[in-house]
């Protein structure tokens, strides 16, 4: 995860709030998504990943004038 806080104080990470199998491609079985991006032919249709479900995102605390906490998180669901 790339969460972070930039020079000027704004709160930064790159997909926010996804969720699904981590180990995917958008939540989709990542050698099908692969193929159709290489525009390969036959290419069968997206499928959901099937490995663990995931949920990732960032609770931010600010007030004014002072430190911005930036706390990420990852939870697995079995």
């Amino acid at each position: 995860m790339d969460a972070r806080v930039l020079d000027k104080g704004t709160c930064f990470q790159t997909d926010i709030g996804m969720t699904g199998d981590y180990n995917s491609v958008i939540g989709m079985k990542k050698e099908n998504a692969i193929k159709r991006m290489r525009a390969e032919s036959n290419t069968p249709r997206l499928e959901p990943a099937e490995g663990e479900a995931t949920i990732s995102g960032a609770i931010i605390t600010s007030n004014k004038g002072q430190k911005i906490l930036f706390n990420r998180f990852k939870l697995v669901v079995f």
